[in-house]
């Protein structure tokens, strides 16, 4: 078969799947279904954006099409799965079993936070814990499941018999999706054969990282009939964006920021740039780099000369051996470095007017000097970053 022919029969079958699911959708009661699921949720209000998304799952449901629901980071993909499994819920109710989340381990306390905040008449159990732990939590399962199942993609591949054994699963949801890029790893494989989904949803705003070939794996561990071997592979070698942009559009949902920000209604983003002087210590270090090339090592490349540079321009404690003894917390932090001179001053203006503030930096090592700063002026403050477990910064 030759490779265009091979997608444009799955563009085919998805044209005949959806306009099937639309005319079934005029003789049903699928809108009560929606109303009564959204107004089901609790404590929020779906922007108009949400509706959309959860109405483009629906249908997609309706024509029996697993998909990727692909919005930039920040629009919701949480809460619109959680909108779903609340329209399946209700417009199931004999049949609805329930929903296994697959997630990192890190994110799974905000999906049982936002399952209990919104949608309360949603039973969940998080799945996780060492061996006993999880012996137990088996068991309470089998006894009661529940609506909701979170865990994490190592358990799931580690405890796949007790999955396998549990009820038929209506939904299966995948958050952070692009874990499953390669078809030849045993999570993978082991969601995809061993564990049966009535539906499937993967969750990711980055589908596509490298390459179509990592695209192909996701849309074949979905829809594995369609997607077919022959298929994946005129996919991952197609040339053809008119006829990757029909396949792609009944079976992935990409949304930016920009394409719905007229339905999120924020007010107008200001921007100030504000340009700090060098300390003398720093213009000192900056000086020293440029003139020598750096003030360690001769043989640096330029892509090094310019992070010293960088450092420079932060902080000049981020040098060894810069910070003058006895190491003490005082003035002599803010006064060194031309950008903690006017954070010093932005901070407590701030405050004064009681602001909650954001403070970002690609250094850990500056953080750890704005940290003692803080600590220094008595100003409360929670740091994430790396080093922080997911428990703990959920915690946070």
């Amino acid at each position: 078969m030759a490779p265009n022919t091979a997608l444009e029969d799955v563009v085919e079958t998805l044209e005949k799947q959806l306009l099937n699911a639309a005319s079934a959708a005029a003789n049903n009661d699928e809108q009560d279904a929606v109303s009564t699921a959204v107004g089901r949720l609790h404590d929020v209000e779906l922007h108009a954006y949400q509706m959309d998304g959860l109405k483009w799952l629906v249908h997609r449901e309706q024509a029996h099409v697993n998909v990727i629901l692909g919005d930039e980071m920040g629009l919701g993909k949480t809460l619109q799965t959680i909108a779903f499994i609340s329209y399946l819920n209700a417009a199931y109710p004999s049949s609805f079993q329930s929903c296994l989340i697959v997630a990192p381990l890190s994110v799974l306390p905000t999906w049982s936070e936002q399952l209990g905040r919104f949608a309360p008449h949603l039973s969940v159990l998080s799945y996780s814990g060492d061996k006993e732990q999880r012996r137990v939590l088996q068991a309470q399962f089998a006894q009661h499941p529940t609506a909701v199942l979170l865990t994490s993609y190592e358990l799931a591949a580690l405890d796949t018999s007790f999955l396998k054994a549990g009820p038929s699963w209506s939904l299966g949801v995948f958050d952070e999706g692009h874990r499953l890029k390669n078809a030849k790893t045993q999570i993978h494989q082991t969601l995809r054969d061993d564990i049966q989904f009535d539906r499937k949803v993967i969750l990711t705003g980055t589908p596509v990282q490298n390459n179509l070939v990592e695209l192909a794996a996701l849309l074949s561990f979905l829809n594995p009939t369609l997607f077919t071997p022959t298929a994946c592979q005129s996919l991952a070698s197609s040339m053809s964006p008119s006829l990757l942009r029909s396949i792609l559009a009944p079976v992935m949902l990409l949304r930016t920021v920009r394409d719905v920000q007229d339905s999120l209604k924020l007010p107008p983003l200001t921007k100030v740039v504000i340009h700090t002087q060098l300390s003398p210590m720093q213009r000192a270090y900056y000086k020293q780099i440029v003139s020598k090339g750096t003030a360690f090592d001769t043989t640096l490349s330029l892509m090094n000369i310019l992070a010293q540079l960088r450092k420079a321009c932060n902080h000049p404690y981020l040098f060894p051996n810069a910070e003058p003894e006895p190491f003490q917390e005082g003035a002599h932090l803010y006064m060194n470095s031309g950008k903690l001179f006017v954070l010093h001053t932005l901070l407590h203006e701030l405050k004064a007017t009681n602001h909650v503030v954001l403070l970002f930096s690609t250094s850990t090592a500056f953080l750890d000097i704005i940290q003692d700063y803080c600590t220094w002026q008595k100003l409360s403050y929670e740091r994430l970053d790396g080093s922080v477990r997911g428990e703990e910064r959920y915690v946070q």
